[in-house]
């Protein structure tokens, strides 16, 4: 296989001596660089660990990427959430003693696109970080059904497979609950075959009363994101705290902090101090304590012009786009290329087969002003909505 920014994929490679065109595979588990979860397609966001094998334990690993040594510690164990600065070669060495190499290619195909799975995979009910032995409920989405649908869960080096129990087969959007979360990080992410997949939603349980919540994640450019410092068993949170890369970010009062506008500047790693006070107490004294730290991740997007333009400058040539209507409950898929034909709240995407761009910032199209005619319909649609007042001529 070649490596093309049209096929993206990654390939273990153990060598015999250092890398030369026409050297032969060994396979040894001796001495092996894996990843877990073992992925197929890797986006950015994505999860995943490097593991520096030899077969012995109590030995410290030196990493390197790109053959240049990584000062990240002496772990055999390497933890990347994927962006596409992490795309390349990757190489650890254990006493002196140089390992398999593994190549890792991140789907950016041009500089200031990044894409994401055709799948969309996201929380219905609960958080990111829950409390041991919770549950949370996963809405899984694909534009074109989930027939032939399955998904993953990862849990350290170990991942398992299990089969979505739908009884309609032409369901485009499907709710399951996950198992009890016991372990300290947990993954999720689906699949149709070894192409086509969602995103992942990565789980962790705490045993802090205090927990950050960051919506929508992972934030996108130019829109808002919300910090929420929730604390179990009560909202009595008269402050809040925000850290950013162990610095303090912002001091509010409530649980609540709006990022207006997202940029790049804005990626980091975050936490929150709440002070609080649970209802039932009788004390006068406020107790304060710390969430866990989480990385907030940052992607690019599509524009939408306010007359129905989809534009993505920088996106690969032959990509389709898609609009979709909002709903009550979830963003309804238009036909591919086609555009909205009524009155509503739209976004758009561009598509390539196995992936998308994150959605464009939302538009309202106002189809009397726009395209129609003005005919008795449009009359009647003004005359129905409150959101707006009606043209006369």
């Amino acid at each position: 296989q070649k490596l093309t920014l049209t096929q993206d994929f990654l390939q273990v490679s153990c060598f015999q001596s250092e890398m030369h065109n026409n050297a032969s595979f060994v396979r040894s588990s001796a001495s092996l660089v894996s990843m877990s979860p073992n992925l197929t397609q890797i986006f950015t966001g994505d999860l995943f660990h490097l593991h520096c094998k030899d077969g012995q334990s109590g030995s410290d690993a030196t990493w390197y990427f790109n053959d240049k040594r990584q000062d990240k510690g002496r772990n055999k164990t390497l933890k990347i959430v994927a962006t596409s600065k992490d795309s390349g070669r990757y190489r650890c060495e254990i006493n002196g003693t140089k390992k398999c190499s593994l190549f890792v290619i991140i789907n950016v195909l041009v500089s200031d696109t990044e894409y994401v799975p055709i799948a969309s995979l996201s929380i219905r009910t609960g958080q990111p970080v829950m409390r041991k032995n919770d549950k949370v409920l996963l809405r899984l989405m694909h534009d074109n059904g989930l027939h032939g649908w399955f998904c993953k869960v990862n849990r350290g080096e170990k991942t398992w497979t299990f089969p979505l129990r739908m009884k309609n087969r032409n369901l485009t959007s499907f709710v399951f609950e996950t198992t009890a979360l016991r372990v300290p990080e947990t993954i999720y992410w689906c699949e149709q075959d070894e192409n086509y997949r969602s995103n992942q939603v990565i789980l962790r349980t705490t045993e802090n009363e205090v927990t950050l919540e960051m919506y929508p994640f992972p934030a996108i450019a130019g829109e808002g994101l919300t910090l929420k410092c929730l604390v179990w068993g009560t909202d009595e949170i008269s402050k809040s705290v925000f850290y950013k890369d162990n610095r303090m970010y912002q001091d509010v009062s409530g649980p609540t902090y709006k990022i207006r506008s997202v940029t790049e500047s804005d990626v980091g790693r975050y936490k929150c101090e709440a002070t609080y006070r649970h209802k039932a107490q009788t004390i006068r004294t406020s107790h304060t304590y710390d969430s866990d730290v989480q990385d907030m991740l940052f992607h690019g997007k599509p524009q939408l012009s306010n007359d129905m333009e989809c534009s993505c400058p920088s996106c690969y040539g032959n990509m389709s786009y898609r609009f979709y209507e909002q709903t009550d409950r979830f963003w309804r898929p238009l036909p591919l290329n086609e555009k909205p034909s009524s009155y509503g709240i739209y976004h758009c995407r561009f598509v390539l087969d196995y992936m998308r761009t994150l959605p464009s910032n939302s538009e309202r199209e106002y189809l009397f002003l726009n395209h129609l005619p003005l005919t008795a319909t449009v009359f009647q649609l003004c005359s129905k909505s409150y959101s707006f007042g009606c043209i006369s001529f």
